[in-house]
C-alpha cells in the first residue's frame, strides 16, 4: 500500500512500468499542500493496524538491506524504528538510552545530544498500531494536520510511557531528499553500495 500525494500520478506510474506484476493498493492524500507525513499515514490506519507494519518516509533513499532487517524483525512487544550513523542521513535525530529505548526524535534535537539518525523507518506491531493511529486521529481531529509521525511517537512515550526501540542500521547508507540538490549528494552516497 502506497499514499500519495503531489504528483503521485508519477509513483503510479513508475509503479506499474517498473513493477508489474506487483499489487498495490494506492491511497491518495488530496489534502496534500496543506497536510504532512501524519495525515498520509492516518489515511492508510485500515491497512496497517492488524499485522506488523513497516511505514516508510517518502524522502529517504536507504540500502535494501535497512528493508530487510525491518522486514525480518522479530520481536513484535512494541515498536522500533531504525538509526543511522550521526554522520548524515537525515535531519531527524534520536536519542536513545543505554537500553537502547528511543527517548526523543525530532528536527530540534541538538546534534551532540543525538545517539543517531532516523533512517525515515518504523516497524510496528498490531498493539502499538492500534494505539499510535488513535492518538494520531486524536491530534488530527485537532486541527494539527500538518506534524509528523515522530511527533506522534513522542506523545504516546510522554503519555503512556511505551518508547520505541532502537535498531542501529550501522554504516548502511541512507540519505534524506529535500532538495534537488540533494537527490546528487544521495546518488554518490548510495552507488557505490548498490553495485
Amino acid at each position: 500500500m502506497i499514499v500519495v500525494g503531489y504528483r503521485g500520478y508519477m509513483i503510479k506510474e513508475y509503479v506499474a512500468n517498473e513493477f508489474p506484476s506487483l499489487k498495490v493498493t494506492f491511497i491518495e492524500n488530496t489534502d496534500y499542500a496543506k497536510t504532512n507525513k501524519l495525515h498520509s499515514w492516518y489515511l492508510a490506519k485500515n491497512f496497517a493496524s492488524s499485522e506488523k507494519c513497516i511505514a516508510l518516509d517518502s524522502d529517504i533513499v536507504f540500502h535494501p538491506h535497512i528493508i530487510e532487517m525491518a522486514r525480518d524483525e522479530t520481536d513484535l512487544s512494541g515498536a522500533a524504528l531504525y538509526v543511522g550513523e550521526i554522520t548524515g542521513g537525515s535531519d531527524t535525530l534520536v536519542v536513545a538510552d543505554v537500553g537502547g529505548r528511543v527517548t526523543a526524535i525530532g528536527k530540534d534535537i541538538i546534534r551532540d545530544a543525538a545517539t543517531g539518525t532516523f533512517t525515515g523507518i518504523y516497524v510496528f506491531s498490531p498493539g502499538y498500531s492500534e494505539v499510535f493511529f488513535k492518538k494520531a486521529g486524536k491530534i488530527i481531529q485537532s486541527g494539527r494536520e500538518n506534524l509528523f509521525g515522530y511527533d506522534v511517537v513522542n506523545a504516546i512515550r510522554r503519555e503512556r510511557g511505551w518508547s520505541l526501540r532502537a535498531v542501529n542500521v550501522g554504516s548502511v547508507p541512507f540519505a534524506e531528499i529535500d532538495h534537488v540538490h540533494e537527490v546528487i549528494g544521495a546518488e554518490q552516497k548510495m552507488s557505490p553500495h548498490l553495485m
